[in-house]
């Protein structure tokens, strides 16, 4: 953890850990959120409040200019409330991240499950590479990510590399985040009689850090309300290099 965050853990976690010592702070941070069944749904409601107000701080502010108090404050709470949910700074952006991943999975999985047999009904077309880029192409359109969002998640992503700690749970989330996603991957494309030259899992990775640098390069041309248009033509290239039809 650091050292900002160490002076901004909470009272009881200082106290109960040696002096000089951070192990105690860094292990609360790292560990992953409460099953959401083991929660309450009146603190589920709360920590999904931190949450969400923790993302356009992030954007604006990073994880290192923003203190405890700014991230209780933007979602109407106070300190007390804010450690009630969540260990340390560390903690919640943790858990804005496992938030934005599975809000990012089950669109995937949405769209795998219906997108294409409504692209291919409204189009008409039984090419299986044409079938997939308008399916990806209706995917940007219909679940587009928000200028905080992609701001935030790089954010997040600058302060884990700094964080050896969190870093490693960052990569434990976005792990588990490419495996579910390159199963998706393999269903469609057999589904479709494609597939792909690559691993899987490796076409994953290259998809996220394309979508990602697509995502950044379209703030410049955001006229400052409403979604991203995401160009999916870096991705299509991606796509049409390691993914083969019989």
């Amino acid at each position: 953890m650091n050292t900002v965050d160490r002076c901004e853990a909470a009272p009881a976690a200082q106290s109960a850990q040696p002096p000089g010592d951070g192990s105690s702070v860094v292990a609360a941070a790292a560990a992953p959120a409460p099953a959401a069944e083991s929660i309450s749904p009146r603190r589920l409601r709360t920590r999904t409040k931190l949450i969400e107000a923790a993302i356009p701080l992030l954007a604006a502010k990073g994880v290192a200019g923003t203190s405890i108090e700014e991230f209780a404050e933007a979602a109407g709470m106070t300190r007390g409330a804010f450690y009630s949910n969540f260990a340390s700074r560390d903690a919640l952006v943790l858990a804005v991240c496992d938030s934005g991943i599975k809000r990012a999975m089950d669109r995937v999985n949405e769209a795998a499950e219906s997108g294409l047999d409504e692209v291919a009904d409204s189009i008409g077309t039984a090419d299986p590479q044409r079938l997939m880029e308008l399916a990806l192409e209706r995917f940007f359109i219909e679940y587009p990510e928000s200028v905080d969002w992609v701001l935030a998640e790089r954010e997040i992503h600058l302060h884990a590399l700094r964080v050896p700690e969190l870093l490693d749970k960052y990569e434990e989330l976005l792990a588990a985040y490419f495996r579910q996603f390159a199963a998706v991957i393999d269903t469609v494309l057999d589904r479709l009689g494609g597939r792909t030259t690559i691993p899987a899992a490796a076409l994953v990775e290259l998809l996220a850090v394309v979508v990602k640098e697509a995502s950044v390069k379209a703030i410049p041309e955001w006229p400052g309300t409403g979604p991203l248009i995401i160009d999916p033509q870096p991705t299509f290239r991606i796509l049409r290099a390691f993914v083969v039809f019989d």
